[in-house]
C-alpha cells in the first residue's frame, strides 16, 4: 500500500510539473499557433505509465517508463509503435508463501484516431495488438507469464507549440490468461 502511494504522488508530481510546463511553453510561444497538431508527420513521446496489475491472486499498483515512435498519415489518423519496461516489484503474502510479482514490460502497435477540438486541443482513440510479460516469484522458484491481446484506450493531447505536446490518457494493455493490465500515462511529445 505504501508503495502503491508514493507511485501515486510522484505520478501527480509529473502531472502537474508536465502541464506547468506546456502553459509556460505556451505562453513564451511567439509563433502563429495554426493548427499545430494537424501537422502530419513523425513524432516521439516519452511516457510515465500507472498501471494497476490484477490476476485472481492479486492486485498491484506499478510505474513504467515508456517510449512511443508515432508517425501520422492525416491530420487524424496515426500509426504508432509502444514500449515501456518497469524494475519495481510487488510483494505479498498468498495462501502463506510470500511471492514477488512485476509487470516487467509491455509493448504494442496502435492505430490512433484523432479528433480536433481547437487548433491546440485534440481527443484521440487508440486499438491495437499488445504484448505484455510478467514475472512472479517465491522463495526458489520463479515464473513467467507472457502474451498478447487486444488493447484500447483514449486520451487527450495539448500541443503549446509547433513542436512540444503532451498527453494524457487511460489504456486497457492487456486482458489475457487471468491476468489484466490497464492504467494511466501522461507524455511529452516532439513532433519533427
Amino acid at each position: 500500500m505504501k508503495n502503491s502511494k508514493l507511485t501515486f504522488k510522484i505520478f501527480l508530481k509529473f502531472i502537474t510539473t508536465t502541464f506547468a510546463l506546456l502553459t509556460s511553453l505556451n505562453c513564451l510561444s511567439q509563433s502563429n499557433p495554426n493548427q499545430y497538431y494537424f501537422r502530419p508527420g513523425p513524432y516521439i513521446e516519452a511516457a510515465y505509465v500507472g498501471v494497476n496489475y490484477q490476476d485472481p491472486s492479486t492486485s498491484f499498483n506499478d510505474s513504467l517508463a515508456g517510449l512511443r515512435l508515432g508517425v501520422a498519415l492525416t491530420p487524424y489518423f496515426a500509426i504508432e509503435a509502444f514500449g515501456a519496461s518497469g524494475s519495481n516489484t510487488y510483494g505479498f503474502n498468498y495462501q502463506g508463501t510470500f511471492i514477488n510479482t512485476k509487470v516487467s514490460n509491455l509493448s504494442g502497435v496502435y492505430a490512433k484516431l484523432s479528433y480536433p477540438l481547437n487548433p491546440d486541443v485534440s481527443v484521440f482513440a487508440r486499438v491495437g495488438e499488445a504484448y505484455g510479460n510478467f514475472y512472479a516469484s517465491q522463495a526458489y522458484t520463479g515464473m513467467w507469464n507472457n502474451g498478447s491481446s487486444f488493447s484500447w484506450g483514449g486520451g487527450v493531447q495539448y500541443a503549446p507549440t509547433r513542436h512540444l505536446y503532451g498527453i494524457a490518457d487511460a489504456m486497457q494493455y492487456y486482458s489475457g490468461n487471468s491476468i489484466t493490465v490497464g492504467g494511466a500515462s501522461v507524455s511529452l511529445g516532439y513532433k519533427f
